[in-house]
Parts: structure tokens; C-alpha cells; sequence
């Protein structure tokens, strides 16, 4: 279904030749957006997909899935969507993310005239990040959902009937904790910025992104009523001036912050109950409420683990496109399978002994672990290749060595077979496939090395 949302995207023009068609989204009505938001949450249903039956399937949280929470930058939100992108092409059978598009449906009477270019601007980000993931989702690897009831995000409406009685109790229960933090952490100062009135909100980076968060005000009447200080203040100019927690519970700043993040929550516990897969989370703050309200589970710490320190356990990915990725797993998925076995085992065990796994673990993971087995295993592969040209003769050593080494890893280039058929050796071809590789082919040593699929990745990075 989700290579059906980019479809009605081609079609109603909002996608144009692989990018945003942006001069058609800001000629675009408030109906016209409307009804396309309407339409993807149709098309991503998630009442149309079956419960998961695999530990691979993970439901990202909103952030995560590039959705405008913590920070509304759009450089950050690709950063994030496409953290979760190597995550899901590497490890991960499918993550479902947020149907970003689908939130425009809902309260259609906020959009004014007034409103109508900031909505538009939302909507061209909120494409920007979905066409990004867009190999991800037509492979399948990611998948946009809307959740059941086709419920608000932003308000969460209707969402309380989707958590089971014991969730709820705990969810309340530590919900309590989280306005705590952003009541005692945050501090606010209030300052004039362009002839305009902005709160600048600080505090530590698990509650606010970056360690912090700018709001310029279009109505300032509802502040000044509330801290009546704070216009004759702003009025006398000069240094910003800083709230006191009493007048920040007032303003409800801090507040607000806090049902963001518990907002996002329950929407993502939400998701994840539907669909029985488990929550993945790039905020440690969701991760902490999380294991407080569904309680703690290894197999949850080593998807965060993997999730957080991916480009560190495994350093050269970061030279590999995710579509690169995706082809090799389909060309190679055995050999992805036996990977993906090795490395949830060398986390769990790299876990099993501390309460936190840090960046220096996961170097240590590579280094102590990883990196030798990947040197091993280039030695194994640049023996059998010396082999191979010997074994083939000085004439031919050169293109024979190539083939052979090519269809004894799975990875011959169909022009090579092409040339050498072209140079006359298609009967050398034919007599090392019948006579050298058949004993080894599927079953050789390197195959079936559980670290040759990451080998493999390597060399792409190399490319």
C-alpha cells in the first residue's frame, strides 16, 4: 500500500520527477491538501496490515520517522529519518513510521488565509522527509502507517481507547515524572528579537533538542496577563529577562514541552500495541519512560543499542547508501540472516555485564570484536583468490581470477561475463563453474562466514 501513497502523490503533481513539486504546493488550496492528507491516511491504513509475527518489525517513533518534534529544522529532521533509514536497511525487516501527511486532515478549520503559507511550508516539509525515504518504503523496509480511529497526532484524540487498562495506569503514573524534569530543568527568558516577543527555553539536551528552543509570539496577551511584569520589562529593553519557576508554571512553557513528549508517547505506544512490534526512539527520555511503562526487555535495549551506535559498531556504513543495502540483502539474503545473528549476539554479550552501553563500547565492540573477524576474513578471501589465478593459468589468470572469485562470493558483474564471453572464454567459464566452483558454491567457507555479508558492505563503502 505504501507504494500506492506515492502514487497519489505523482499523481495530484505534489511529487514531480523524484522531488517536491514545490510551486504546486503554494498554489495549492487548503481542500486540495486536505483532501491528498485524507486520501494517505487511506492508503496507509493501519487497520489493513496483520499484526507483526518477527522481532525485526519496529515502530519508529516520531521523531525518529522525521516528524517536525523536537525540532522543526528540516536538516534535523532528515538527519534523523535518515539514521532510521541505515537502521532499517541494515538490520530491521520492516519499521513502520508516522504517516506525517495524514495529520493535515485533521482540524481543517485552523488553516486561515493567514495560515495558508505556513501550512503549505508544512506540508513541502513533511514531503521533503517522506520523499527522502522513499527506496526504504517502495522496498517495504519502512513503512508510513496512520494509526486506528486515524486518530490526531497533535491532540490525541481518541488515543486512550487504544492502551490497554495496566499501560494506561503506568503511563498516568509516570507522565508525573516528566512534567517534574521540565518544571525543575528548563529555565525561560523572555527578550524583544525584531520588534517581536520570544521565549528562549534552555535546558538538558534528553529534554529539549540541541539544549534548547525558540518561540516568537504573534499574540502576546495572554503572557503579559499572566506575568504582568514582563511587558514593562521587555518595554524598558536590555538584557533578556529570565522567568522564575512560578511564572514559567504559569506561562506553561515548561508544561507545554512535556505533553509534546507525552503526547508523541502515547501515540507511538499506540502504534506499536496495534501492530505488536516494539518502539524504537532516538530521545532517551522516551526510552526511560518506555522501559518504565511497558517495563524492561533485552530485546529492546539491543535494538536502542544497535539503533544508537549503528555508525560506530559498524564505522564505514555511513560510505554505503541505503539502496546499496537493500540490494545486497536481496541478492544475499542468507548471508544477511547469519550477519544479523552475529551481531545481535556480540551486543548481548557486550551488554550482559553493564547497566549503559556508551560510545566507547561500541568502538570497543568494533575493534575488539568486528574489525578482527573482518580481517580474518579477508585474509580467507584473498587466499582463495590467489588460488583461483593459479590454479587457472598465466593466459587467462586475470579474467579467470575475476569470474571465479565473482561467482564463488555471489558478486559477478554481469558486464564481466559479458567481456570474457566476448574474448572467447566462455569454455573456461564454463569448465571452472562445472569443475571449481561446484564444491564450494553455496557452501563455501566464505559464504558461510557470518561476517561476509558485513565484508561485502565494506567494499561498497570502498567504491
Amino acid at each position: 500500500m505504501s507504494s500506492l501513497l506515492f502514487e497519489q502523490l505523482d499523481n495530484s503533481g505534489f511529487l514531480r520527477s523524484g522531488a517536491v513539486n514545490v510551486e504546486r504546493i503554494r498554489r495549492a488550496s487548503v481542500a486540495d491538501l486536505v483532501d491528498a492528507a485524507s486520501e494517505s491516511i487511506a492508503l496507509t491504513s493501519a487497520a489493513e496490515i496483520g499484526r507483526s509475527t518477527s522481532p525485526y518489525e519496529h515502530t519508529a517513533s516520531m521523531s525518529l520517522g522525521g516528524g517536525p518534534n523536537p525540532c522543526s529544522a528540516i536538516d534535523c529532521r532528515i538527519g534523523h529519518s535518515d539514521q532510521l533509514a541505515q537502521f532499517a536497511s541494515l538490520y530491521s525487516d520492516s519499521v513502520y513510521v508516522h504517516n506525517l501527511l495524514g495529520d493535515h486532515a485533521h482540524h481543517p478549520d485552523r488553516y486561515t488565509k493567514d495560515s495558508l503559507p505556513e501550512f503549505r511550508q508544512k506540508v513541502v516539509d513533511d514531503l521533503t522527509v517522506l520523499n527522502r525515504m522513499r527506496p526504504l518504503v517502495e522496498a517495504g523496509r519502512i513503512v508510513p502507517v496512520t494509526a486506528p480511529l486515524a486518530t490526531c497526532s497533535g491532540c490525541g484524540s481518541a488515543m486512550i481507547a487504544l492502551l490497554d487498562t495496566e499501560v494506561e495506569r503506568r503511563f498516568k503514573r509516570a507522565r508525573r515524572s516528566v512534567f517534574s524534569r521540565y518544571a525543575a530543568e528548563l529555565v525561560i527568558d523572555f527578550e524583544l528579537r525584531g520588534g517581536r516577543v520570544g521565549a528562549h527555553m534552555r535546558g538538558p539536551e534528553d529534554l529539549l533538542e540541541h539544549g534548547e528552543r525558540y518561540f516568537l509570539f504573534s499574540d502576546t496577551s495572554k503572557i503579559f496577563s499572566e506575568i504582568p511584569r514582563l511587558k514593562k520589562s521587555l518595554a524598558e529593553g536590555g538584557a533578556p529577562t529570565r522567568l522564575t519557576k512560578r511564572e514559567a508554571a504559569r506561562a506553561g512553557l515548561n508544561a507545554g514541552q512535556a505533553l509534546v513528549v507525552l503526547r508523541d508517547l502515547r501515540f507511538e505506544l499506540a502504534v506499536g500495541q496495534s501492530l505488536g512490534t516494539s518502539l524504537l526512539t532516538d530521545r532517551p527520555i522516551s526510552f526511560d519512560l518506555v522501559n518504565r511503562i511497558a517495563g524492561t526487555d533485552a530485546v529492546r535495549r539491543r535494538n536502542e543499542v544497535i539503533r544508537e551506535h549503528l555508525t560506530t559498531i559498524v564505522p564505514f556504513l555511513d560510505g554505503v547508501p541505503p539502496q546499496e543495502l537493500l540490494r545486497l540483502r536481496q541478492t544475499d539474503g542468507d548471508s544477511f540472516v547469519l550477519f544479523r545473528h552475529a551481531l545481535n549476539e556480540a551486543v548481548d554479550e557486550a551488554c550482559a555485564s553493564k547497566s549503559t552501553f556508551s560510545s566507547a563500547d561500541a568502538k570497543a565492540l568494533y575493534g575488539d570484536v568486528i574489525a578482527p573477524r573482518l580481517a580474518r576474513l579477508g585474509v580467507t578471501v584473498r587466499a582463495a583468490r590467489r588460488t583461483l589465478v593459479k590454479d587457472a593459468g598465466r593466459k587467462t589468470a586475470g579474467w579467470v581470477g575475476a569470474i571465479a572469485f565473482g561467482q564463488l562470493t555471489g558478486l559477478l558483474p554481469a558486464s564481466l561475463a559479458v567481456t570474457a564471453k566476448a574474448l572467447g572464454l566462455t569454455k573456461v567459464i564454463a569448465d571452472l563453474t562445472a569443475d571449481t566452483l561446484k564444491p564450494v558454491d553455496k557452501t563455501s567457507p566464505i559464504r558461510a562466514d557470518s561476517m561476509f555479508f558485513l565484508w561485502q558492505v565494506k567494499q561498497l563503502s570502498k567504491k
